[in-house]
């Protein structure tokens, strides 16, 4: 069993540690029952230390932070009242589509072969051969799909590293059932819309926007969509969290 938390490494590396846990869980599969040669998964994990943030990711989840912008001097001098400013969203985590320049570059370079979309809307996706009829995975690095590993999909996740800021007020993780139709911002306007309901309630309505969409661009198809909320652990910071294909949204 892969312990993220059990690493030694992890307090004196915790890139190091979350790389290796990735991997590690990726070579695991091979020991279970499961199709790890034709199935997988995106991932997105944050470790929060102090007052570094470290994330993850492999696939195309993401990781999106909502943060309070700052007024400039002239305009809070010209201002008598208090302006409250819209959050915005920063990206904390890349998407790993098969045809960013980073990942193309890998794969093409190892032997495989990205289809661009077939139409709007669509994904690129890998295969193992120039017809683009074997595999056809919509991701350039995964946990499991162990058949187009050796075409350059990977389970290494990229690391990259912030410093939690007092304008930081909230977190989503969510997996691409959330963000193939919804943007980082429209993420970001809905929970902040929702929050003062609760976090539960912020939860549904873009788990329920998101479904919605589905509805709207593929019909009866979605992904499966469920969640569960826990007691705030850091009263400083809301995160809220929604991963894998199956959606859990956990308030730390």
């Amino acid at each position: 069993m892969v312990s993220l938390e059990k690493d030694a490494s992890l307090q004196v590396d915790p890139a190091g540690a979350l790389r290796k846990s990735f991997v590690s869980t990726d070579a695991a599969l091979v020991i279970t029952e499961m199709n790890y040669m034709t199935s997988g998964c995106t991932c997105v994990a944050v470790y929060v230390r102090d007052t570094k943030l470290y994330v993850a990711n492999v696939g195309d989840s993401r990781a999106v932070m909502a943060y309070k912008p700052l007024l400039n001097a002239v305009e809070s001098s010209s201002s008598s009242a208090s302006v409250e400013l819209p959050l915005v969203a920063k990206n904390l985590s890349r998407d790993h589509k098969p045809d960013d320049p980073i990942e193309m570059e890998r794969i093409v370079r190892m032997g495989g072969f990205v289809c661009p979309p077939q139409e709007e809307g669509l994904s690129a996706r890998v295969y193992l051969d120039p017809d683009f009829t074997m595999i056809g995975l919509a991701m350039g690095r995964s946990i499991g799909d162990h058949a187009v590993k050796s075409v350059g999909v990977i389970a290494d996740p990229e690391v990259l590293e912030f410093d939690v800021d007092p304008a930081d007020q909230f977190m989503i993780m969510a997996s691409d059932g959330v963000w193939e139709f919804i943007s980082s911002q429209e993420a970001v306007d809905i929970v902040s819309k929702n929050l003062q309901e609760g976090a539960p309630a912020a939860c549904q309505a873009l788990i329920e926007e998101a479904a919605s969409r589905w509805r709207d661009f593929e019909g009866d198809y979605r992904d499966d969509v469920r969640h569960n909320t826990e007691q705030c652990m850091q009263p400083l910071y809301n995160v809220m969290m929604m991963m894998m294909t199956v959606w859990f949204c956990i308030i730390q």
